[in-house]
């Protein structure tokens, strides 16, 4: 009785962990990928850094990533289906792990989780973020049009000050806020845009 009772706890306890993963043709919505405002694509096009080992090498291609998105709207479970080399495995990896998604998926009107999977595009010459850095904050991006491109970043609602860096595995979620949203929130120094990022 008392193993069973014990059990049971665990079961609660991980809910989560044990809930039933559906394929994306199994649900009746799919998630919705940070509020509708920003394309998976376009998160990926301002987030990934190319790894500088393999820019320089000229290694190119496309990593193929699965994930779940569980019935909170939360990332996890993120895996290569399909990868080239081990560092570009591990920006592909690194980055749809901070997918922000603003709802879950729904089956017969309740939240449940989806399995995914998203190709990870790796080309030198259109990648607009190529970007070596030795910190763990990007401090600039960079446009279609090349024009350099300064966010504001805000932890938890603190302006990140300059030189500071914050741990990627340490990142909750990301929202973007852009043009006179933005300026009203942080002035004209969120002229850019501003990086909402909330941690653990």
């Amino acid at each position: 009785m008392k193993t069973t009772a014990l059990l049971f706890s665990l079961m609660l306890a991980f809910g989560l962990q044990a809930q039933k993963v559906y394929e994306l043709s199994q649900v009746d919505n799919a998630p919705v990928f940070a509020k509708g405002k920003m394309s998976s694509a376009s998160f990926l096009d301002y987030y990934l850094q190319y790894p500088e080992s393999e820019y320089k090498k000229g290694v190119e291609g496309t990593v193929s990533v699965v994930y779940i998105v569980d019935s909170t709207g939360m990332v996890s479970d993120v895996k290569v289906n399909n990868g080239i080399t081990a560092a570009l495995n591990e920006e592909a990896v690194r980055v749809v792990s901070l997918f922000p998604f603003y709802s879950p998926a729904t089956k017969d009107g309740k939240n449940v989780a989806v399995k995914l999977q998203f190709p990870v595009v790796f080309k030198i010459g259109e990648q607009n973020n190529v970007v070596a850095t030795t910190s763990n904050t990007t401090q600039t991006a960079t446009t279609n049009d090349g024009a350099s491109k300064n966010p504001l970043y805000v932890v938890n609602n603190k302006v990140l000050e300059e030189g500071a860096t914050i741990d990627p595995s340490d990142i909750k979620q990301i929202r973007i806020v852009k043009g006179k949203k933005a300026i009203d929130l942080y002035g004209n120094r969120a002229k850019d845009g501003v990086v909402l990022i909330e941690t653990e």
